[in-house]
């Protein structure tokens, strides 16, 4: 026997745990709406291109909201001329970790990699603004990261 705690007996009843008191309560996280969510109901199933960007400016969201506090806000002569981005580009050169080769370089690639260069090299003179994507593959050894190195040096010349 034990000397009395002074808490009494308990019930069976109190004994019996309430079988949600360890359960963790679960709270979904208010969402919410974000203006792409509102562009991607406006173009369901339109799959992203450089024509969407003409679409900037006349779509109801855009003709709806009041821009007047934004007017004359970025003066830069630049934005108004449109040279702005060939301008900064200009000013904030990015600095590549890439190598400068020479252009005679580009001979000693073999028959493949010179089809890849080729292929690279006329796409951006081109001047073309579609996404060109290219698998290179090959066993280790066989001038893979050569061949990129020699790419990535004349890209970043002609830049």
């Amino acid at each position: 026997q034990h000397p009395d705690d002074y808490y009494g007996t308990p019930d069976a009843e109190e004994r019996r745990p309430d079988p949600d008191e360890f359960e963790e309560e679960f709270h979904e996280p208010e969402l919410l709406e974000e203006d792409w969510l509102e562009l991607a109901r406006q173009l369901p199933d339109c799959p992203p291109s450089q024509e969407a960007i003409y679409l900037l400016g006349r779509r109801d969201i855009d003709i709806r909201y009041d821009w007047t506090p934004h007017v004359g806000r970025y003066a830069d002569p630049g934005i108004v001329q449109g040279d702005y981005w060939r301008h900064f580009i200009e000013q904030h050169r990015l600095y590549m970790d890439v190598e400068d080769l020479p252009l005679d370089v580009r001979d000693t690639l073999n028959p493949e990699q010179r089809v890849v260069y080729d292929t690279f090299i006329g796409h951006f003179q081109s001047g073309s603004e579609e996404q060109i994507l290219l698998h290179v593959d090959g066993g280790g050894g066989t001038g893979k990261s050569y061949m990129i190195k020699v790419l990535s040096s004349h890209l970043q010349r002609l830049a």
